[in-house]
């Protein structure tokens, strides 16, 4: 139709334009896009970080992970070790450095998976002359919900010595349904 019709090049009618836009817009947004990985206790960091092959450790899920993704964990129990310290600095042992960041409105999710249990077991984790830091949360805008922290141990037998659950450095991040006991170390540290 004439209406449709400029310069006698064809244009677009406004809704189809509109359409188009909101279809673009939807592209562009990172919950658009946004990914599932996860991690089993019988998972391997070289799987690929899907529902048939997880990813073994949060660590490696979180170098795969954007904002707006999520970041299931299979129940079970994740043993760590002293092996699984993955940063330090002259008075903590890092066991998970959670420092990659989501966005506002799209944080980065770890969750467990629906219907299972997920608890981190750090009784093992007894490094020399070290604090224990078993979430250190440097990142912002991520959201952690329905798992389990027990056995974090304090390992200086000095006054005035603390080990942690989860050390939050990072902002606007979200903890809920958190479980933390039958260790020694503080819940949540802000």
């Amino acid at each position: 139709p004439p209406a449709m019709k400029r310069n006698g090049h064809g244009i677009l009618p406004p809704w189809l334009k509109a359409l188009a836009a909101l279809g673009t817009a939807m592209l562009a947004h990172p919950s658009a896009r946004a990914a599932n990985y996860y991690v089993s206790p019988t998972g391997n960091d070289s799987n690929a970080g899907t529902l048939a092959a997880p990813f073994a450790t949060m660590m490696r899920a979180q170098t795969a992970a954007s904002p707006g993704d999520t970041v299931y964990l299979r129940g079970g129990t994740y043993t760590l070790t002293n092996a699984d310290i993955t940063n330090t600095d002259s008075n903590y042992a890092y066991v998970n450095y959670l420092d990659r960041s989501g966005t506002t409105g799209h944080p980065i999710t770890y969750a467990a998976y629906p219907g299972e249990k997920p608890v981190f077991d750090f009784s093992n984790v007894k490094p020399d002359a070290l604090r224990v830091c078993a979430f250190y949360v440097k990142g912002s805008n991520l959201s952690f919900s329905d798992f389990e922290i027990v056995g974090v141990q304090i390992t200086i037998a000095t006054v005035h010595t603390q080990s942690e659950c989860i050390r939050v450095e990072g902002s606007d991040n979200t903890f809920e349904r958190l479980k933390m006991h039958d260790g020694m170390g503080i819940g949540i540290y802000i």
